[in-house]
């Protein structure tokens, strides 16, 4: 007991409020529903000072909440299963209660000797108190993406998440597409990651292809089409669908379209735009990509990558190695004349 006062005295000493959570949910083992109430038995007893009618540690009703309604518990068991291979601490009672229920959960917990209502407001007024010296914020009009955070050896190997991306999709090229059909299958592909790029959704498709393959590790079963993203290749290539999108003539556009997503670049790309010639008599520069020929304003700019880092460069500025970061609609439209 001693001890625990120490520790409660050190806590006051450097926080502005020190608190001891009443959370009477029920559970299922009734072996957990003894622990729990003890534990707010103990608190009762040991830290009312009844003759200053006060706690040496104020109560506050936070109950804990992982459901909005009673019957959205099984997702709460179904996720602790597949988090730690049991259901431990079930319980069909942490969800999200009005002061009413609260208020008709403690009451048959204080006998005579307790001013339960008093008592149920102070702890009330700690919640408020707490939520009020709360502070938050967030950022309206843009869309805020999940981020795959690359491992030390992906890292290390792929060097960031669009490197990645690229080199899983070819692999599923070479694994799940024959040779023959393999140039029809990369055209499809190339529009594809075009729009996934473009509406910055590289990170969302690597989740989805760590959790899948995850799954697959720990023998759980996944589905084979996962929705619209049947209509993804890239999502087939990945292994995060089973179905074959080219096969059975699928459209991608059911399950990701620019329009309605909006395009998304970063700001290291060179967007050429829709003219890529030059006028007569300016003066430009010849360069050669990907075996093509092409002539740019020696005034035009390009993001590329040199010596491992990312620069922007005049045309003249050039030089032989050069990897340009193309927006893919430049690749797909204008440089191939599409």
């Amino acid at each position: 007991m001693q001890r625990r006062l120490q520790l409660v005295k050190g806590f006051q000493t450097y926080f502005d409020g020190v608190y001891y959570q009443v959370d009477v949910s029920q559970y299922k083992a009734e072996r957990v529903d003894r622990e729990a109430l003890e534990a707010v038995r103990q608190f009762f007893h040991t830290f009312y000072v009844k003759s200053l009618k006060t706690f040496r540690v104020e109560p506050v009703l936070i109950t804990d909440c992982y459901y909005p309604d009673k019957d959205d518990a099984r997702s709460k068991m179904i996720l602790n299963k597949i988090a730690s291979g049991a259901a431990h601490r079930q319980s069909e009672d942490q969800y999200f209660k009005d002061v009413d229920e609260h208020y008709a959960a403690l009451r048959p917990l204080f006998g005579p000797q307790w001013d339960f209502d008093g008592l149920f407001g102070k702890m009330c007024r700690n919640t408020v108190k707490i939520a009020q010296g709360a502070t938050a914020s967030y950022e309206t009009g843009r869309m805020f993406m999940p981020r795959y955070i690359l491992r030390s050896e992906e890292k290390e190997r792929y060097g960031d998440s669009r490197r990645m991306l690229r080199a899983l999709l070819e692999e599923g090229l070479r694994t799940k597409v024959s040779e023959m059909r393999r140039d029809d299958y990369r055209k499809r592909l190339e529009e594809e990651v075009y729009v996934i790029e473009s509406t910055n959704n590289v990170d969302y498709f690597l989740i989805q292809w760590d959790m899948v393959a995850e799954a697959r590790r720990r023998g759980i079963a996944t589905g084979v089409g996962r929705g619209s993203a049947g209509g993804s290749l890239v999502s087939y290539l990945l292994g995060i669908t089973s179905i074959d999108p080219v096969a059975y003539d699928l459209l991608f556009s059911r399950f990701l379209v620019p329009e309605r997503c909006g395009l998304n670049w970063v700001e290291e790309i060179t967007v050429l735009g829709e003219d890529v010639s030059v006028e007569a008599g300016s003066s430009y520069v010849e360069i050669t990509i990907g075996g093509r020929s092409y002539l740019f304003d020696r005034d035009a700019q390009f993001w590329v990558e040199r010596g491992g880092k990312m620069m922007k460069v005049y045309a003249d500025r050039l030089r032989e190695g050069d990897d340009i970061r193309f927006d893919r609609r430049d690749v797909l439209w204008n440089l191939n004349g599409r």
